[in-house]
This record gives C-alpha cells, sequence and structure tokens, in this order.
C-alpha cells in the first residue's frame, strides 16, 4: 500500500482510535479495580474491628482483654502484613502476635464515638498500611474509657492484586485489539470495494469494451459515476468531432495533392528533374502528415485499441515491403517472434508502429536489422535494433521531435519516430530509445495485450 492509500489512511486513523479507546479503557479499569479492592480490603478491616469489639471484655478498674480474637491466622503471624491493636488512653494495651513487639503510630484522631476513620500509616518494617480505626466508650463504676480499635494490611497486597489485574487486562485488551483491528480491516475492504469495482468499470471502458460506467453503485459513489459518464460522453464527442474534422481534412487535401503530383510529373517530363523531385517530396510529406493525423484519431478511439491483433502475422508482410523498398533488399532482416504474441490494438494501428520503425530501421542500417518479440507480465515489448551509425546520447531526445533529423542527406520527412511517439501516448504504451549493441539505435516499445506464446 503507499503511503497516500485510502485504505492505509482509513486503517491507521482506525488503529490510533482504538489503541486510544483501548488505552483510556485499561486505564479506567486499571483506577476502579484498583479502588474495589481498597473497598473490599477495608471492608474485611472493618469485619476485624467488630469482631474485636465482639471479644473485648473490660473490667471495672477500666483493664481491657481480648476473650476471642480475630480468625484470621495471619494475625498470628509476625510480620505477616496484617495488624491489629487496641490503645487506651493513648496507650498500646492489646495487640496481634503478628505486630511481635511493635505498634503501630496512629496520627492523632478526632473521630467521635462509634465512628470508623481510614488512614494511611506506616508499618512496624516501615511498609506502606491501610489502617480502619475505630473508637468507642466504655462506662464501668461511673467512668467512660476510651478505646481505639485498630486493624490494618499490607497496601503491597492490593498492588500486587491489581498488577495481576492489569496483566491479564493487557492480555484480553490485546485480543480484543486484533479483534478490533481484524473488523476494521473487513469494514474498510466493504467500504471501499465500490471504489475497487468502479476501477474496474474504468478499465474497461479504458480497454474499449465498455463505452460508459454501468453498474450497481452505492449512493455516495453515483454522483461520481455520473460525472465520469458526463465526461465520457464529452470526451467521446471530442474524438468524433477530431476524427471527422481529419477525415475533412484528407479528403479535402486529396485532390491538390493529386493534382500536384500530376503538375510535377508534367515538370519531369519537360526535363526539369530537381523541381519535380522537389515537389514530390513536399506531396509525400503532406500525405505523411494528413495519414498521420488519421492514424491518431483512430488510435486515440477506445474502440480502436481493444482488439487482438496478432504481432507475427502484422510483422510478416512489414518486413516483405521492407525489401522492396531502397537498401531493404540488401539488409539481413532478423527476426523473433513468438506465434502467439497478441497485442490489444486495431492492426491498422500496429501497421503503423511497426511500419515506422522498420522504415527507420532500413534507411539507417548498414547490414542487418533485428526485431524481437517478448510477452511479459507488463505487456508485449517489441525492440527494432539495426547496426548503422547510431546518435550521441544527448541526441537520443531529438530523434522522436517531429521533424527530428540528424542527417538530411537521408530520405524522409522526419515523422516516422515522432507519429510512433505520438501512437504510443495515445495508446498510454511506452517508448524506449537508446543505443544498441550492434552500433545503430534500439527502439523498445512495450503494449498491452494477451501475452499467451506460441511454440
Amino acid at each position: 500500500m503507499r503511503a497516500r492509500s485510502l485504505r492505509l489512511r482509513l486503517l491507521v486513523a482506525g488503529a490510533l482510535t482504538i489503541a486510544l479507546a483501548l488505552l483510556a479503557a485499561g486505564l479506567g479499569l486499571s483506577v476502579l479495580f484498583e479502588r474495589h479492592v481498597e473497598r473490599r480490603v477495608t471492608a474485611e478491616l472493618g469485619v476485624d474491628i467488630r469482631q474485636l469489639l465482639a471479644g473485648l471484655d473490660v473490667g471495672a478498674d477500666g483493664s481491657a482483654r481480648l476473650l476471642r480474637e480475630p480468625r484470621s491466622q495471619r494475625y498470628s503471624q509476625p510480620f505477616s502484613g496484617r495488624y491489629w491493636q487496641i490503645e487506651k488512653a493513648e496507650e498500646v494495651v492489646l495487640r496481634s502476635r503478628s505486630l511481635w513487639d511493635g505498634s503501630l503510630a496512629m496520627p492523632a484522631s478526632e473521630t467521635s464515638d462509634g465512628g470508623a476513620h481510614q488512614h494511611r500509616i506506616a508499618g512496624p518494617n516501615g511498609e506502606d498500611l491501610i489502617a480502619v480505626e475505630r473508637v468507642i466508650t466504655v462506662a464501668r463504676s461511673g467512668k467512660k474509657y476510651r478505646f481505639e480499635l485498630v486493624a490494618a494490611i499490607d497496601r503491597r497486597e492490593i498492588i500486587v492484586a491489581v498488577t495481576a489485574f492489569r496483566q491479564d487486562m493487557v492480555l484480553a485488551l490485546g485480543g480484543l485489539g486484533i479483534a478490533l483491528m481484524t473488523a476494521l480491516w473487513i469494514a474498510i475492504s466493504l467500504g471501499l470495494g465500490p471504489l475497487q469495482s468502479l476501477r474496474s468499470h474504468l478499465n474497461r471502458v479504458r480497454s474499449g469494451d465498455a463505452a460508459r460506467l454501468d453498474g450497481d453503485f452505492p449512493s455516495e459513489v453515483e454522483p461520481l459515476v455520473a460525472d465520469l459518464n458526463e465526461l465520457l460522453d464529452y470526451q467521446e464527442k471530442s474524438i468524433a468531432q477530431a476524427r471527422t474534422r481529419a477525415g475533412d481534412l484528407a479528403h479535402g487535401l486529396k485532390t491538390p495533392l493529386t493534382a500536384i503530383g500530376t503538375l510535377s510529373e508534367e515538370i519531369r517530363a519537360r526535363g526539369d528533374e530537381a523541381v519535380a523531385s522537389e515537389l514530390e517530396l513536399y506531396v509525400e510529406t503532406m500525405r505523411r502528415h494528413v495519414e498521420h493525423e488519421l492514424v491518431l484519431a483512430r488510435a486515440r478511439t477506445p474502440s480502436r485499441r481493444s482488439g487482438a491483433t496478432g504481432v507475427a502475422r502484422t510483422l510478416g508482410p512489414l518486413i516483405r515491403t521492407m525489401r522492396k523498398l531502397p537498401g531493404g533488399e540488401k539488409l539481413d532482416w532478423r527476426t523473433s517472434v513468438p506465434p502467439g504474441a497478441v497485442v490489444s490494438l486495431d492492426a491498422t494501428i500496429l501497421m503503423e508502429l511497426l511500419g515506422n520503425l522498420l522504415d527507420n530501421a532500413r534507411k539507417w542500417a548498414r547490414t542487418i536489422v533485428v526485431v524481437n518479440v517478448r510477452p511479459g507480465a507488463d505487456g508485449v515489448a517489441i525492440t527494432v535494433e539495426d547496426d548503422g551509425p547510431g546518435v550521441a546520447a544527448e541526441e537520443l531526445a531529438l530523434i522522436v521531435e517531429r521533424g527530428g533529423r540528424l542527417d538530411e542527406r537521408t530520405d524522409g520527412s522526419g515523422l516516422g519516430l515522432a507519429i510512433v511517439r505520438d501512437i504510443i501516448e495515445a495508446v498510454a504504451g511506452s517508448l524506449t530509445i537508446e543505443r544498441s549493441d550492434l552500433g545503430g539505435l534500439r527502439i523498445r516499445l512495450v503494449l498491452d495485450g494477451p501475452t499467451a506464446t506460441g511454440g
């Protein structure tokens, strides 16, 4: 996928949205779980304080003893992280065995009788404890005695539980993220499906298999389809008008050119060979211009590009014709053409392309012209090479310019390769010109079409 791909943009935007949503959900769930565990621990400590209160026995003189300790065995294990103690007048009178000979340093409390309060205090080993304190007042023999009952637990237990929860949550959210990304990919693929269908219809129009975009498109795509069909209608009308003008031009010039040709014959008969030859050259140049425009008009029509023309069937007659032209009979014409090589071009267009390439090679070759046709994944490649003098690298671009002739001594109008270039642009092929290992030029065309090859 390219960096500017719509699919990639949607995936990146969706992935970022999903990642941010999962991150926010993870942080929120982590905080909620931690608060839930703290409330649960605080509730358990409250139960332990009620058990202390139920087992507390206060004598007539205010002395205290514990008839029944909380049920948790951890209160009996030294420094287990779970502690309780009972204070009277800021003096610890009873404590859990887990405190050993230590005590919990409680902050000054203004908690009312029967009220409970939660604290964060340091434990006997410096650990961070959550402590719940409850204050009671007991009346004996007309006196009141104030007791502070405290139960505490190491906060690391909460951290361990939260950490385990986070690990499980990361796995769960990771799986959910993968599921959401998969669903996003499917949704994007389904959402962009009509665009792929539109592309297929456009390719059918481009290849000439269809004149308009026809199909069942979603309502969001229908305005685009309608605009494209209007553009195709306008293009079709423009091409038809261009073909009509080209035909009118050819018809209008046919009679004058014929008259000039007749005039040149009369001038030659009078003995003025130079003038007659010059007139004939001008007539031939004008005729080539007209033929060039007619060929381009046909090439720009999609229906003229949708045919299936065999390269071998077109190339054979052209080479036989080249052998009959001046200099062609002395050349060694070597061809390598798979019988099954086919291009998606009208036979007239292909003949115009190959004819100009072969004629250019005939004019410049000294002894040999090599033609190779190779079907491939990117289309059918047609290469024409000669052993002529060639041209310098900086002059390669000039030879495809209209009228660009590097040697005025060679017959011709300089239109041959320019015509090839214009046709290639019209049929969306590619043209490459470079120096050949034979010494002359290597001209390579790549044309769309079936790539089946024969033996």
